[in-house]
């Protein structure tokens, strides 16, 4: 653990100096943005869960975080504090009839299929097909750096998890139907009092812009797989957190009994919020 600590960057004063505006001194606030999970910054995800959570995830697990069909972008997400990564939410989309895990390795196992010790293999949920089905979002892993705790940086991480998943209900705009303009009176092949010009020249096939401009277009009105409900577990005992959960309008739906294997205590609260076409930006501090 000392290592790994020793390989992340110096990290900048939680609190801005303070300086001085016509006279009066004012603090200016903080940079906070988030950003995607990507291949580039996959080894800052990896050094935060080892500081942030006592248990060790296998390469396996950050490598599933790439699928984005089982791991869309917008419910993982870094969060930055004067542009250094201080935090992270990892979620994974599974269909609304799956099993929830019963323990840590299930869940960290099943976006692979990995073999388990001792319990066979993991089955892996199948990936999302937007087909008018419903699914449900499980939040595995969300943590902020301690020294930027209680500034809203947990919060900003699952309001934007949430809003997405609010989002996912919402039918994509049918896209618009361009009506033909029709051509001008014309005498004999050219325009009352103007002299004919020649047709515009066609678009290029190999034109990359126009084809980029398409693919975008396209994307955008993709429907997403609609999320009816989000959950997660937290460790019995850290009241914390659950507090922090239940602010969000999460419910302890079950208590799972000896979720974790090698930490104590060793059951989980298992919580649970359903999902309205519309999210209220009302949440707590973190």
């Amino acid at each position: 653990m000392s290592a790994v600590l020793a390989s992340l960057p110096d990290l900048p004063a939680v609190v801005q100096p303070a300086t001085t505006l016509n006279g009066k001194r004012i603090r200016v606030p903080p940079r906070v943005n988030l950003g995607d999970l990507t291949p580039n910054n996959l080894g800052t995800v990896k050094k935060l869960h080892a500081c942030l959570f006592p248990v060790v995830y296998s390469p396996h697990f950050f490598d599933a975080l790439l699928n984005h069909q089982s791991h869309p972008e917008e419910y993982n997400k870094l969060v930055f504090y004067q542009d250094l990564p201080v935090g992270v939410i990892v979620c994974r989309l599974e269909p609304s009839d799956a099993e929830a895990p019963k323990t840590l390795a299930q869940a960290a196992a099943a976006s692979k299929g990995k073999e388990v010790e001792g319990e066979g293999e993991a089955k892996a949920p199948a990936p999302p097909v937007v087909d008018g089905k419903s699914y449900k979002l499980y939040v595995m892993t969300l943590g902020v750096l301690a020294p930027y705790r209680h500034q809203g940086l947990g919060s900003k991480l699952i309001h934007q998890a949430l809003t997405a998943a609010a989002a996912s209900h919402i039918p994509p705009k049918p896209k618009p139907v361009s009506k033909p303009t029709p051509p001008p009176a014309t005498t004999n092949g050219a325009v009352k009092g103007k002299k004919s010009l020649p047709p515009p020249p066609p678009v290029k096939k190999d034109d990359k812009s126009g084809k980029k401009k398409v693919e975008e277009e396209e994307e955008e009105e993709k429907p997403r797989p609609r999320v009816e409900s989000v959950y997660l577990h937290v460790q019995v005992g850290n009241d914390e957190a659950r507090r922090f959960w239940e602010k969000w309008g999460f419910e302890v739906k079950e208590t799972v009994a000896d979720y974790y294997r090698k930490i104590e205590p060793r059951d989980a609260w298992l919580l649970e919020r359903k999902i309205e076409p519309s999210l209220s930006d009302a949440g707590a501090s973190a």
